[in-house]
């Protein structure tokens, strides 16, 4: 089989088990749009996921089609919001429960709630945004080719892609900022004000690499950080306002100077539905794995074990454990060492250990290269030199990243942000023009370039480089 690789820091078994297992058990009308085939490994500090490389180029053309009309595009993202809202909503439910007061029968069912309620999100947001992440890109290129018929050259194709394909949203780390500049520049701040922010954000610092949520006390400091010049605050609120403002009038200006059809126009608008849809993945993602986590910790509290050692389980084994039944301690032992898990058509195959570590030689093929230039797509503008660092995950990022450096991941999700925004830059492996680091750096206006595939392979730390995200260029220096 051949993968299409996603890297990032250690994420626990615990904390994908749903999403692997929800992959292998999803059946029904909607089975041809989720992915059927994956690959879970964790070792040395890394986590390494892959779909079906085959696969998933299927599935994003599928999904193109279907989008291609009004009615189909409406029916599929109403399935993705609405399966996204009931996770959202069951993981809320667990996060206000008194999870001290209730019996372990009832632990167990709420387990087996969250599971039922996420299991549609997991499929579809998962499956179906990995998807477009990896096909749309080149079709929208394919489509603006055939609407210019080579009246452009390249290079300018290219940029004015980058210019036109800029979404016309604000990812949640923007309305968070929004929400607190107002509230510092209000004439009366009142507690009740800080808490209705703290109820709408506290999720935002969560990733898979992190359960530990923000506390309302985070964004009484945050906000006094910003009272202390007004004047910065409010000008940051103004550039915020005036960024939509920006991003509107630049694509009016380019559909009339190039008069793109209104079909162009069509899916242009379904990148503004997307970046909405990466949103909305992430914080259905990281509130139901935090309610899982929630579950487990207070297992743990009843056990008397360890959290780091149950975040090895599956959730079936800590119902096991809940239910006065045992499980083999020296497995999870093993797991700790290694972890390899394959999803092939609803069939899992499991190693742990030295066996792991063997079957990780077989299915991934790491080649290190001598590579001086490559390139992805530039997201931003701007040209910079540093000196980088290379992460595999959020945690990492936060202990190596100092001001002034480059940041290179293998992509970036809502834990990294403090870290992007010490960084100079980001250079990433994956994405596109709709993905997190895309958004993220269009807002703090830092140079950006997804989709490299090779950059944390070829890049070590300490290399100085060139980012040219005018043009989507690395060059070692």
């Amino acid at each position: 089989m051949k993968w299409f690789i996603y890297t990032r820091g250690v994420i626990h078994l615990h904390r994908l088990a749903h999403a692997i297992l929800s992959v292998c058990s999803f059946r029904g009308d909607l089975n041809n749009l989720v992915l059927k085939n994956a690959l879970y490994i964790v070792k040395d500090e890394k986590l390494w996921w892959g779909w079906s490389d085959k696969e998933i180029q299927s599935l994003g053309k599928r999904i193109v089609g279907i989008c291609d009309t009004k009615s189909g595009r409406k029916k599929y993202f109403n399935l993705l919001e609405s399966s996204a809202k009931k996770t959202i909503k069951a993981a809320e439910k667990i996060r206000n429960c008194n999870l001290k007061k209730i019996s372990n029968d009832e632990l167990i069912r709420f387990y087996d709630y969250l599971s039922n309620e996420f299991t549609l999100a997991q499929v579809l947001l998962n499956s179906g945004i990995d998807a477009i992440d990896v096909v749309f890109e080149k079709f929208l290129l394919k489509k603006m080719r055939e609407e210019l018929k080579s009246k452009i050259r390249e290079r300018e194709m290219v940029d004015l892609y980058k210019k036109i394909s800029t979404p016309f949203y604000q990812s949640y780390i923007t309305k968070q900022e929004k929400e607190l500049f107002k509230f510092v520049l209000k004439k009366k701040n009142e507690s009740k004000d800080i808490k209705s922010i703290f109820n709408k954000f506290w999720w935002t610092k969560l990733g898979w690499e992190n359960m530990e949520p923000s506390k309302e006390k985070d964004f009484l400091l945050m906000a006094k950080r910003y009272a202390n010049n007004k004047k910065d605050a409010k000008e940051k609120l103004i550039g915020i306002v005036k960024s939509l403002s920006h991003i509107k009038k630049q694509r009016d200006f380019l559909i009339k100077k190039y008069k793109f059809s209104p079909k162009m126009q069509y899916w242009l608008e379904t990148i503004d539905q997307y970046a909405y849809f990466h949103d909305l993945r992430k914080e259905a993602q990281v509130k139901g794995t935090y309610a899982f986590h929630l579950l487990m910790s207070e297992a743990s509290r009843r056990l008397k074990l360890n959290k780091n050692f149950l975040e090895w389980f599956w959730h079936d084994e800590i119902k096991q454990l809940l239910r006065g039944e045992r499980v083999n301690f020296e497995e999870i032992e093993q797991r700790e060492k290694a972890i390899c898990i394959i999803v092939l058509s609803g069939k899992i195959k499991y190693y742990s250990g030295q066996r792991a570590i063997m079957q990780y030689k077989k299915e991934i093929k790491e080649k290190i290269e001598d590579v001086y230039e490559f390139s992805g797509m530039g997201v931003t503008s701007g040209r910079i030199k540093a000196k980088v660092k290379v992460c595999s995950g959020a945690e990492e990022a936060h202990k190596k990243i100092k001001e002034g450096e480059i940041l290179v991941c293998g992509m970036t999700l809502p834990d990294y942000v403090p870290a992007m925004k010490r960084a100079v830059a980001i250079i990433t492996d994956e994405g596109g023009i709709t993905c997190h680091a895309a958004i993220v750096c269009r807002e703090l206006k830092k140079p950006c370039i997804v989709g490299t595939k090779i950059a944390t392979k070829v890049l070590r730390d300490g290399d100085l480089v060139e980012v040219d995200a005018e043009k989507g260029i690395v060059k070692k220096l």
